[in-house]
């Protein structure tokens, strides 16, 4: 709140956020993707232009910021309700902040479907509400890799190049749970990194086709501008 209330230009003030898991593989997975790489995608972004969206776990907003973007109905039928407060509120004039707090969400224990279906859920909507995330592509250093193995028809030295790379990426998510997001991880979760990343990278692909997600056990469909309507 001390940061909301620090400058008369802020309107949103949110929260960057990691995952604790529990015992089942879906939790792991999830606690992986938002400590390995939604977390990074989102420092990267705030220190590449400034903040123009919130982050669901924790948002505070002021009110005369909210009633400047017609209050809560303007968002009631936007699928990524956290976005678009951000955004909105950017494009009424004001500025977002990105506390210096850390939130821990816990990932709750749910089948492989379930992660599966929420991942995708995210994924769609970042092609609907910011499709340059989709050049996130590029950084998928396993399947690149396994590309590269294809590619030189599985020759040994390509082998080196999956190793190299299967290392690198695991030095690098271990150095952003641990010192950036305080948050150590068992070893055996920083081994299931590279499969992780091969499950979101099928996820991506299933997310460049198809206009509906899966929420709380029911069906919408994505239409313009991120709207979403509720199937039969």
């Amino acid at each position: 709140m001390s940061e909301l209330t620090a400058d008369d230009k802020i309107g949103v003030v949110t929260c960057i956020y990691r995952g604790q898991a529990y015992e089942s593989f879906a939790s792991r997975m999830e606690a992986l993707f938002i400590n390995t790489d939604f977390a990074p995608q989102v420092i990267l972004a705030e220190a590449l232009e400034p903040m123009r969206y919130a982050l669901g776990a924790t948002m505070a907003v002021k009110r005369e910021a909210l009633e400047a973007i017609g209050g809560f109905r303007a968002l009631k039928d936007l699928l990524a309700d956290d976005f678009h407060l951000g955004h909105k509120v950017s494009e009424a004039g004001y500025d977002i902040a990105l506390s210096s707090s850390i939130v821990t969400v816990a990932c709750e224990d749910h089948s492989f479907a379930d992660f599966w279906n929420h991942q995708l859920r995210w994924a769609r909507t970042y092609r609907h509400v910011r499709p340059l995330s989709l050049a996130t592509i590029f950084i998928h250093g396993p399947f690149w890799a396994l590309m590269y193995i294809i590619a030189n028809r599985f020759a040994l030295r390509s082998f080196d190049v999956l190793t190299m790379i299967l290392g690198l990426r695991m030095l690098m998510a271990s150095v952003m749970i641990g010192k950036v997001l305080r948050r150590p991880q068992p070893l055996a979760d920083v081994l299931l990194i590279p499969f992780k990343d091969l499950i979101m990278t099928g996820i991506y692909f299933a997310s460049l086709t198809g206009k509906t997600v899966k929420w709380g056990g029911r069906r919408f469909l994505l239409m313009a501008g991120g709207v979403m309507r509720e199937l039969a």
